[in-house]
């Protein structure tokens, strides 16, 4: 929200560990690339894939719900 690049990649990095832990593929492949978006200094585009990473999070979180 505040455009923090690093603030950014940090975040992402922690929840690609955790969407990968569980095998959520599509999950961990939307936070790699928020976390290269952070690493290269822009922020540029990450609303979009942040949009697509909420949408994954919530069919990854209704998939564990009916475990």
């Amino acid at each position: 929200k505040n455009r923090d690049a690093e603030a950014l990649s940090r975040a992402a990095h922690s929840f690609k560990g955790s969407a990968s832990n569980m095998g959520a593929v599509r999950l961990t492949e939307l936070c790699r690339c928020l976390e290269e978006l952070g690493h290269s200094g822009k922020s540029e585009g990450a609303n979009t894939i942040f949009e697509d990473l909420v949408s994954e999070y919530q069919q990854v979180q209704q998939a564990l719900h009916q475990l």
